[in-house]
C-alpha cells in the first residue's frame, strides 16, 4: 500500500477518506406527487442514480400520489411531508398583501412542522446532499441548512414565464435568493445556466434523458377522422402552453380547406381550459379538436400523429418535444429556450416565432402537404434525440456533480430571515426541534454577512477595474504628448522646407521676367488685344 492510500498518511482527513468511500447519500424535494413532466424528470434522474452509480437516494413528497409508488419501485426512500408552494397560479403576489401574507403564513408552518419528524428521518438518513426540483417550492433550501448540507436547485422553467405562477418574490430578488441558497444550480438550458451564471450562481446545464417504451402500441382509440392528418399537442393545458394558438392556427387551416384533427393530451387548469374549449366552439371545430386530459401513457397517441405540435409560449425544456423526436415524429416547435437550442429548424424540425399564429399555422401546413419531408425531419430528429439525451449526460453528469460536493459548507438565503422569529416561535409551541431553527438563524445572519462582502468586494473589483482603466487612459495621454514635440518638429521642417521651395519659385519668376522672351511678350499683347476685338466686330456686322 503507497502512503498516498494509506489511511495514515500524513496530510489526509479521516473523514473525507470515509466520505469518498461510502456511497453518495441525496435527499430530493419534489413539488408534487404527480406524474407530470418535471416529476417524470425527477424519477428518471432518482432510477439513473441509484441503478447507476448507486447513490443512495430519499425524496420528500407532499402526500401521497403515482410519483411515490414509481419512486419506491426505483429503490428510492420516500418520506411525506407538508410542503406548500411559494407561488400561486393566477394572484399577482406582489400586488396582493393578502395573498402574500397567506403565502408567508402557510411557508411559516410548514417550515416549522420540518423540524419535527421530516427533520428527524433525514437526520437517520444523514444525506451528503439536498436538491429542490423545480421553483415551485423552496423546502430544500430550508432543510440543507437546518442539516447542515449543501444545497442544489434543479431549475426547470423560466420563473414565472412558463411556469405562469406568480412568486413571492419578484423575478430578479428570485435568482437572488436560489442563488444565494445553492452551491450549485442545475439549469434545463444554456440561456437558464447564463442567466443564474451572470446572477452568480455555479450553473450546470443537465440535459434529461428520457426513454420512449419500444412500438409498436395497441391503438389509443382516440383519433376518430379517418383520413384526416392527425395532430397532437401533449402538455398541461394552460396559457404557457399555448393551446389556444395552437386551435387558432388549425381553426385557420380547416377554413383553407384542410382536413386536420387535433387532440390536445394534458392534465387542465381551470380557467384556462375553459377558454380554449371556447375558442374551439367559436370556430365550430368540435369534431376535428377535442381536450381529451390526462393519458397515462401519451406515447401511442403521439406515434399515430402524423405531426407533434408544440405552441408554448416559453418553454425551458419541453419534455413532450423529446418523446416526439424519440419516437421519430415531425415536430412543429416555438424558437424559444429548450426546443429552440436542441432542434434544428428546417432539419429536425419546423420553428416558428412563439405566439404567432400565422406561422404556426404555416408550417403546420407545411407538414400538413409533405408525408416526404415529414418522414425526413422525424428522422433526422431521432438521430439527434439519441445522441443528445444520454444517460451519461443526465444521470452520470448529476451523480459527478454531487459527489464534489460532499463535505462543502451549508448556506441560508436571506429571503428566510423575515420568516425565522415566528417559525422559532411555531417550532416552540409545538415543541419541535427549536434549536435547529435558532442554528438557521445563524446562518442566515452568516450568510447575509457573506452577501454583504460579496457586494463589497464586487464593488471594490468594479473600483480597481475603474482605476486600471484611467491609469490606461493616463498612459496614453502622457505617450501623445511625448508624441507632441517630434510632432512639432517634424511640422517646422515642412514649414521651412515649404518656405525655401517658394523662394525657389520667387527666383524662377524674377529670371523669365528678366529675360527677352517676356519682354517681347508684354509688348506685343497689347496689338493682339486690339486685333482680338476688331475681329469680332467683325464677324459681329457680318452676321
Amino acid at each position: 500500500m503507497t502512503p498516498e492510500a494509506g489511511p495514515s498518511a500524513p496530510g489526509r482527513d479521516p473523514r473525507a477518506d470515509a466520505l469518498r468511500d461510502r456511497p453518495l447519500r441525496v435527499a430530493f424535494v419534489s413539488h408534487s406527487a404527480g406524474l407530470a413532466g418535471a416529476e417524470r424528470s425527477l424519477l428518471e434522474l432518482v432510477g439513473e442514480l441509484i441503478a447507476d452509480h448507486g447513490v443512495a437516494c430519499t425524496v420528500l413528497v407532499p402526500g401521497e400520489g403515482p410519483l411515490r409508488s414509481h419512486l419506491e419501485e426505483a429503490g428510492a426512500t420516500v418520506l411525506s411531508a407538508d410542503l406548500p408552494w411559494w407561488c400561486e397560479p393566477a394572484t399577482d403576489l406582489s400586488a396582493d398583501p393578502r395573498a402574500a401574507a397567506a403565502v408567508g403564513e402557510r411557508l411559516t408552518h410548514a417550515a416549522a412542522a420540518l423540524l419535527g419528524e421530516p427533520m428527524h428521518a433525514l437526520r437517520r438518513i444523514r444525506p451528503d446532499v439536498v436538491v429542490t426540483n423545480t421553483l415551485a417550492v423552496p423546502w430544500g433550501a430550508w432543510l440543507a441548512p437546518v442539516l447542515g448540507r449543501p444545497h442544489v436547485w434543479h431549475v426547470c422553467e423560466y420563473d414565472d414565464e412558463d411556469s405562469g405562477f406568480r412568486f413571492l418574490l419578484g423575478r430578479e430578488e428570485l435568482r437572488r435568493a436560489i442563488v444565494d441558497a445553492s452551491s450549485r444550480v442545475f439549469t434545463a438550458n444554456h440561456e437558464l445556466a447564463e442567466l443564474y451564471a451572470t446572477a452568480g450562481a455555479a450553473a450546470h446545464v443537465l440535459y434529461r434523458h428520457i426513454e420512449v417504451p419500444p412500438g409498436p402500441y395497441e391503438p389509443s382509440g382516440l383519433y376518430r377522422r379517418p383520413g384526416a392528418i392527425r395532430l397532437v399537442t401533449v402538455a398541461t393545458v394552460c396559457r404557457a402552453k399555448g393551446q389556444d394558438l395552437v386551435v387558432r392556427a388549425v381553426a385557420g387551416l380547416v377554413a383553407r380547406g384542410l382536413d386536420l384533427e387535433l387532440l390536445l393530451v394534458g392534465p387542465t387548469q381551470h380557467p384556462f381550459d375553459g377558454r380554449v374549449q371556447a375558442i374551439v366552439e367559436e370556430h365550430g371545430l368540435a369534431d376535428r379538436v377535442r381536450l381529451v386530459g390526462r393519458v397515462e401513457d401519451v406515447h401511442p397517441v403521439m406515434a399515430e400523429a402524423d405531426a407533434v405540435v408544440v405552441g408554448s409560449r416559453s418553454e425551458a425544456f419541453g419534455r413532450a418535444p423529446v418523446e416526439a423526436m424519440l419516437l421519430g415524429k415531425a415536430l412543429v416547435y416555438p424558437r424559444t429556450g429548450g426546443p429552440d437550442e436542441y432542434l434544428r429548424d428546417g432539419e429536425t424540425g419546423l420553428g416558428y416565432p412563439p405566439g404567432d399564429v400565422e406561422a404556426l399555422a404555416d408550417a403546420i401546413e407545411r407538414l400538413a402537404a409533405d408525408s416526404a419531408l415529414r418522414r425526413r425531419l422525424g428522422e433526422a430528429a431521432r438521430r439527434d434525440a439519441e445522441a443528445t439525451f444520454t444517460r451519461e449526460r443526465y444521470g452520470g453528469a448529476a451523480a459527478e456533480l454531487l459527489r464534489d460536493l460532499r463535505g462543502a459548507p451549508p448556506r441560508l438565503a436571506p429571503f428566510w430571515a423575515p420568516l425565522l422569529p415566528d417559525i422559532l416561535d411555531a417550532a416552540r409551541r409545538q415543541g419541535l426541534d427549536a434549536g435547529a431553527g435558532e442554528r438557521a438563524e445563524l446562518l442566515a445572519q452568516a450568510t447575509a454577512a457573506n452577501r454583504e462582502r460579496d457586494a463589497l468586494a464586487a464593488e471594490l473589483r468594479t473600483a480597481r477595474a475603474l482605476r486600471e482603466a484611467r491609469a490606461a487612459e493616463s498612459a496614453a495621454l502622457r505617450a501623445e504628448i511625448d508624441r507632441f514635440p517630434a510632432r512639432v518638429d517634424r511640422l517646422r521642417a515642412e514649414a521651412d522646407a515649404l518656405r525655401a521651395e517658394a523662394a525657389r519659385a520667387r527666383q524662377e519668376r524674377d529670371a523669365v521676367h528678366a529675360s527677352r522672351t517676356w519682354r517681347t511678350a508684354l509688348a506685343l499683347r497689347r496689338p493682339l488685344d486690339l486685333l482680338r476685338a476688331a475681329a469680332g466686330r467683325i464677324k459681329h456686322l457680318a452676321g
